[in-house]
């Protein structure tokens, strides 16, 4: 496993329920997928690790520009 460095936050309420609203690739569940924040503000969710009780996502902020782009093949994940 890898270190990973930054601030931890206890408080994940600005993220909303990650509830995907479009699933972009789906294994065993949703791994690439679109949710909403708690302001309604598009978030790119990739789930990058799972153990048997954690399950580890990497989350940025998207839009409905870069989501048609990636859509439309323009540009990718790389």
């Amino acid at each position: 496993m890898f270190e990973i460095k930054g601030k931890q936050i206890n408080d994940f309420s600005f993220l909303g329920n990650l509830e995907p609203i479009e699933v972009l690739y789906d294994f065993d569940g949703p791994r690439i997928f679109i949710s909403n924040d708690s302001e309604d503000k598009l978030l790119f969710s990739y789930q990058s690790d799972e153990s048997e009780d954690t399950m580890r996502f990497i989350i940025v902020p998207f839009s409905l520009n870069l989501l048609t782009n990636l859509k439309a093949g323009s540009i990718t994940l790389i």
